[in-house]
């Protein structure tokens, strides 16, 4: 396996990355383009000193938020060649309740809903999620949720099938929810009836590989008092008695059924992970790392590209990285930004 390391000096500090296509773009500066494309002529033009993170549509609608804070604002534009602040406007402003937001990530990501090329589901309250259109007009609204849940980061499946959330439950343990979007696309109150998987954890990460199948790792409580945790309620995870048992293990799960269809004993005990191709995923904190989902070895590794944050997360929930840093949704490709120079790793075929 071989790589192309491509290092690019910006005029400015990228404060946030993400993917829109094949195209690198920073949603919390006014950048026009592909920050590959502009590194000797733009100084940065930033959206607000508020936010500290953000995202990007595949029409190139931007969203700033704070990450650990209630506010968000969605910006009515998209990425084009020699766009300024001038060129743009807020298409709306979101806001979740204060209650463990300083805690708790904002939970909050682009879909696509019906004729809407562009919609956004939130949590304005903890529990519970609403899905709004680019002016925040309310398209389905938040109901009764059916669980005490915290809803944390939102990723949504390749399809945009389903909906996972990263978050928490008393008392407490990370927790994940899984939403089923087509059928909330059939019945829009049952946008907050579903249940919490059944994958209590500490720590637990979890990414899509595809529509069908999750990676994840198992739950370990090296501080829990085990012989008061009930492990038969949460099935099928009964079979994971202690921590030592999953150090350095990952599942791939099946989200419909919660079962899990494979483990996989890597070299390394991963923290966050994301999709890295068809068969690998890739770990970025404290550096990127690169492992088979077959065989468990490290493909390839990175331990000048450090990324803080992810180590730094605080219990309850994970809380994602301060460094710069994207991983490309379909492509084995990904970004990594320190002050101004911008490195990007990508596979060779």
């Amino acid at each position: 396996m071989s790589f192309a390391r491509r290092e690019y000096e910006l005029q400015f500090e990228p404060l946030s990355l993400a993917w829109m296509g094949d195209q690198l773009v920073d949603p919390l500066q006014y950048t026009g383009s592909d920050l590959r494309e502009i590194p000797s002529r733009l100084s940065s033009n930033r959206i607000s000193r508020l936010f500290d993170a953000g995202m990007v549509s595949a029409s190139g609608v931007s969203c700033a938020f704070q990450q650990l804070g209630t506010k968000a604002v969605v910006m009515r534009r998209t990425y084009s060649p020699g766009l300024t602040a001038t060129d743009a406007g807020v298409g709306c402003e979101l806001e979740r309740s204060y209650y463990y937001a300083e805690v708790t990530p904002f939970p909050i990501a682009f879909i696509s809903w019906e004729s809407h090329n562009d919609a956004i589901i939130f949590a304005p309250e903890y529990d519970r999620l609403r899905i709004v259109d680019l002016t925040g007009k309310v398209i389905v609204a938040d109901s009764e949720p059916s669980e005490d849940f915290f809803h944390g980061r939102l990723e949504v499946s390749p399809s945009g099938r389903w909906l996972l959330s990263d978050g928490w439950m008393w008392h407490p343990m990370q927790a994940r929810m899984l939403i089923d979007l087509d059928r909330v696309r059939k019945d829009p109150s049952s946008l907050n009836s579903s249940e919490i998987l059944n994958a209590p954890s500490f720590p637990l990460f979890a990414t899509w590989l595809s529509d069908d199948t999750l990676a994840m790792t198992p739950f370990c409580l090296p501080e829990w008092n085990q012989d008061a945790f009930n492990y038969d309620s949460f099935e099928p995870w009964t079979t994971i008695s202690n921590s030592q048992s999953v150090a350095n293990k990952l599942f791939i799960v099946d989200p419909e059924s919660s079962q899990i269809l494979r483990g996989v004993q890597l070299e390394f005990d991963p923290f966050y992970i994301a999709c890295w191709g068809s068969d690998s995923i890739i770990s970025p904190s404290p550096f990127p790392r690169i492992a088979d989902l077959t065989t468990g070895q490290i493909l390839a590794e990175f331990p000048d590209l450090q990324v803080a944050g992810f180590e730094e997360s605080r219990f309850p929930c994970n809380i994602p990285t301060t460094t710069p840093f994207a991983c490309h949704r379909t492509r084995p490709v990904f970004a990594h930004a320190t002050g101004n120079k911008l490195t990007v790793i990508e596979e060779e075929a």
